[in-house]
């Protein structure tokens, strides 16, 4: 005869404080010329950006021809991410067309990413400009 238990942990909100968000805003800049219904996607490592899945987090392009999104995570976590656009065929690469490392964020306060694009092979780089809100 075994003997079964069940522990229940309830966390009382008065002694743990709410869990603190951030909103990470992604403004992207694809050079050249890319049709009007050209689609541009956030994949990453978390489920608020698609957990790794190349056309989760699709951004909005607006009239200025910059693709906008946002996703809200977690304080203290890390978001590894990558720009694509629809598959990891079209993810973004070097100058060359070689493979770009994984991008990462540590979410400490609300963020908006200024990502420019540079021309790869058919794909498409870019290089990071940060500004913290």
């Amino acid at each position: 005869m075994s003997l079964l238990g069940t522990i229940v942990l309830s966390l009382n909100p008065a002694f743990c404080g709410e869990l603190e968000s951030a909103s990470i805003t992604f403004n992207v800049t694809v050079p050249g010329n890319r049709a009007s219904d050209a689609k541009v996607y956030i994949a990453g490592s978390h489920a608020a950006a698609g957990r790794w899945k190349p056309a989760s987090v699709l951004l909005t392009r607006r009239d200025d021809g910059r693709f906008h999104g946002q996703v809200t995570l977690r304080v203290g976590s890390v978001l590894a991410y990558k720009i694509t656009q629809v598959s990891w065929e079209t993810v973004e690469q070097d100058a060359g067309g070689g493979e770009l490392a994984n991008r990462r964020l540590r979410v400490d306060k609300d963020v908006k990413l200024g990502l420019v694009g540079k021309r790869g092979r058919e794909s498409f780089s870019c290089r990071d400009r940060t500004h913290a809100i």
